[in-house]
């Protein structure tokens, strides 16, 4: 575009560097770049020795820098020589970025690098997430150091934020709570956040989360992922206490407590939530749930319309329940859980309520095909309507899915998702026909 024309220039290189996922490009326009050796193992970009910088050079350098807004550089870019990030920084009096909203750090690699991040945290700042895939014992130090860095910077005003990091697994789990401790603190210094994931909760102590949470009064969704039982089930307990603003909660619960299940006694402190729009539970662990306690969830959650109960051990919520789930939440718009196909479902005519507002029924089971197939596509057809999307598997979800708000999943069971839609359409045209004929002899009367 600013080929053909001159104004269009400006608004060209605007949108160009709008996205950077390299850092290079945006420190090589103040020369040649090459990488030089501090330490044996430390590697860093940066300007060749022969190149002398100008007040011109730092003037297009800041120029270009104030076009970009989003930032996710890949691990093997991010290592600018410390020298030259200090020579940038006294000449950008407003930040290296200073217009950057958004900023993911995915990194594998060299953690003292990880000081470099506060750097590219100016006052505009909105959304920043964190994914540090390597697991090794200096990690936490260096995370700690990092936050502590955050908590003093000029970042205020973040509106969402995601932490996820592979710390070791030591003996000692408190050994790592000074890493959480900074994390907290560095949260607690947000209060315009909004959406917050904490995917490695297991470093944070279960005594810090009440006043985490309490320090977020526009908190709207709330995604975690748990290490162990008893603070899954804490965790569900503060959030009914302290986030009467909530309206997305997801939560993964731990992995290897098959034993454990959990009960409406651990769902009821949610329903003090009644903004609640979308509620997903992960759950590695049996899911005890009545009808009554369906009821109980309408009451409470009047608004919601996206649900996932999934727990991945036998048996899973009677199928017959879907019609409680239809009678008790209305604006249901997609619901996914495990369900138990083996006991007996309601006749057609004694099923009594239909899903007004579903879209998307996600049927997850243990027997594929189950014996009595007929009579389930019979029931589905009477509660479920043609415009509803039924997914049948015996795959079970995966927790980062889950967190991620993923409903767009692969099944393996095709067949199985087959053989259903066919049954259910037949029952859909034998339910026209029968609606015509009501109606036309309604008419004649």
């Amino acid at each position: 575009a600013a080929v053909v024309c001159r104004r269009w220039t400006s608004p060209a290189l605007d949108a160009l560097w709008r996205f950077l996922d390299d850092l290079r490009p945006l420190f090589g326009l103040l020369g040649g770049l090459e990488t030089i050796h501090y330490y044996v193992e430390e590697e860093f970009w940066d300007i060749q020795s022969d190149v002398v910088l100008s007040e011109q050079s730092w003037d297009t350098f800041k120029s270009y820098a104030a076009r970009i807004r989003r930032l996710e550089p890949a691990d093997e870019t991010v290592e600018i020589a410390p020298g030259l990030l200090m020579r940038a920084l006294a000449h950008c009096e407003t930040g290296i970025l200073p217009n950057l909203q958004g900023v993911h750090w995915k990194m594998d690699g060299y953690f003292p690098i990880l000081n470099h991040i506060t750097a590219f945290c100016p006052a505009s700042l909105r959304h920043m997430s964190f994914d540090f895939i390597r697991d090794n014992d200096d990690i936490a130090w260096w995370m700690e150091r990092m936050l502590n860095g955050l908590t003093s910077s000029p970042i205020k005003h973040l509106e969402s934020f995601e932490f996820k990091a592979d710390v070791p697994r030591t003996s000692n789990i408190e050994d790592r709570f000074p890493c959480g401790n900074a994390l907290v603190n560095f949260i607690k210094t947000q209060p315009d956040l909004q959406d917050l994931g904490l995917l490695t909760f297991e470093i944070v102590d279960p005594t810090l989360i009440p006043s985490l949470l309490q320090a977020l009064p526009r908190l709207c969704s709330f995604h975690v992922n748990m290490e162990n039982f008893s603070k899954f089930q804490m965790c569900l307990f503060e959030l009914g206490q302290a986030s009467p603003s909530l309206k997305r909660i997801a939560i993964a619960g731990p992995l290897t407590s098959e034993d454990e299940t959990l009960t409406k006694a651990d769902i009821e402190s949610l329903y003090q939530l009644p903004l609640v729009e979308e509620l997903k539970l992960w759950l590695d662990c049996k899911l005890l749930l009545e009808v009554q306690d369906i009821q109980q969830m309408g009451q409470a959650w009047s608004r919601l319309t996206s649900l996932i109960l999934y727990s991945s051990t036998e048996p899973g919520i009677p199928l017959s329940y879907l019609t409680s789930f239809a009678q008790w939440l209305p604006l249901l718009e997609r619901l996914a859980a495990r369900f138990d196909c083996t006991g007996s479902v309601p006749s057609a005519d004694a099923v009594a309520h239909r899903f007004n507002s579903l879209k998307l029924l996600i049927i997850i089971w243990d027997q594929n095909p189950p014996n009595n197939s007929a009579t389930l596509a019979e029931f589905l057809s009477m509660v479920c309507g043609p415009e509803v999307d039924l997914r049948v598997t015996s795959t079970g979800l995966r927790a980062a899915d889950v967190l991620k708000g993923q409903w767009n999943w692969e099944f393996s069971d095709k067949r199985a998702n087959k053989d259903f839609l066919i049954r259910m359409k037949r029952m859909y045209r034998v339910q026209a026909g029968c609606l015509k004929f009501l109606r036309a002899n309604h008419d004649d009367v």
